[in-house]
């Protein structure tokens, strides 16, 4: 659920790049990133925007220059991108976030590997 269906929907396409796939005017946009699909829904009467109800999260190949990259569209993020696990052989998955124009909490994710 978004407030302002046409603001998401510059924010998710114009900013991170998504492509539009389908719309149902005043209701829908269904937008894909490389084999997802994200709806995004125009808030009506039958439901409400609760900032913070949803979380997305976008594996990337490059979480830093994604986040560069982000960076210089615009987007604020909460902290730079930051180790928050490791796995058996030491590679560490690298994690930051920022929010959407309804304050959805989004995060780019994706492994390095490990320091020689």
């Amino acid at each position: 659920m978004v407030e302002d269906l046409e603001r998401s929907v510059g924010f998710y396409r114009d900013t991170l790049g998504m492509t539009v796939v389908r719309s149902i005017p005043g209701d829908f946009v269904f937008l894909d990133d490389g084999g997802v699909t994200l709806a995004l829904r125009q808030a009506t009467g039958r439901g409400r925007v609760v900032p913070g109800d949803v979380e997305i999260s976008f594996d990337v190949d490059d979480v830093q220059a994604t986040y560069l990259s982000l960076r210089a569209r615009g987007v604020v993020f909460r902290t730079p991108p930051r180790a928050v696990t490791e796995d058996a052989d030491n590679n560490r998955l690298l994690a930051t976030d920022f929010r959407d124009p309804d304050r959805h909490v989004l995060s780019i994710t994706g492994w390095t590997a490990k320091r020689s």
